[in-house]
Formats: C-alpha cells, sequence, structure tokens
C-alpha cells in the first residue's frame, strides 16, 4: 500500500511540475498557474465500475437499435419515393421500367383484382 502512494504521489509531482512548466511557457503568473493546479485538484473525478458501464452500454444498445431501425424504414421509404418520382417524370427511365415490367402486366392487375375482391365485399363500392 505504502509502495501505490508513493507512486501516486511521485506522479501528481510530475503532472504538477509539467503544468508549471507549461503555464510558464504560456506566459502565465505564478499566481494563474497555482489556481488553475488548485482548481484541477479540486475537480472531483468519478471512477464508473464495470457493472455501471455494463448497464449504460445495454441502455444505450436498446436505443440504438431503435434509431437504426428508424433510420433504415426512413431510408426505404426515401428510396422508393425517389425511383418513384423517376419513374413518373423521367421519360427514359419510364421506358426502361415499362420494358422490364411488360410481360408481369397481366399478372400485376390480376393480383390486384384478388386484392380488391374482399374491400369490394365489404364495402359494395359498384352501387348495386
Amino acid at each position: 500500500m505504502c509502495d501505490d502512494s508513493g507512486a501516486v504521489l511521485n506522479q501528481v509531482r510530475r503532472d504538477v511540475t509539467e503544468l508549471r512548466q507549461l503555464g510558464e511557457q504560456w506566459g502565465l503568473t505564478n499566481v494563474e498557474i497555482n489556481s488553475c493546479i488548485s482548481s484541477a485538484f479540486n475537480k472531483k473525478l468519478s471512477i464508473a465500475t464495470s457493472e455501471e458501464i455494463a448497464k449504460n452500454l445495454k441502455l444505450n444498445s436498446k436505443w440504438s437499435k431503435i434509431r437504426l431501425a428508424f433510420r433504415v424504414w426512413l431510408a426505404i421509404i426515401i428510396i422508393i419515393s425517389g425511383f418513384t418520382v423517376m419513374v413518373t417524370q423521367v421519360e427514359y427511365v419510364n421506358n426502361i421500367v415499362d420494358k422490364a415490367i411488360d410481360p408481369y402486366y397481366y399478372t400485376i392487375m390480376r393480383v390486384i383484382r384478388l386484392i380488391v375482391i374482399p374491400f369490394h365485399q365489404k364495402f359494395n363500392i359498384s352501387g348495386k
């Protein structure tokens, strides 16, 4: 225990000496240097235990996963919106997409009709 406290005391002495030399290089007076050193010693340093660190990491990881999921969904929505605008507003992109989807038009329309059947039965939008 005595060796540990002696080593700590020697380290503090070296740090104070370095601070004094740095203050003299910056052109500070002895009063200013002493006030800086005393304010540094008066600051309370908190050393977190490993349990506190693990708890903080666990809490941060929970919220970071939620933020990541939100950002991924936001990015997907932005990409789909941008693609939709490009297809509808840019003529050559519209032509490329039309040529790519052309063989599947009938299948797409059939799926849409099958999806709409329950809504038609529920709300009877035909007026009959």
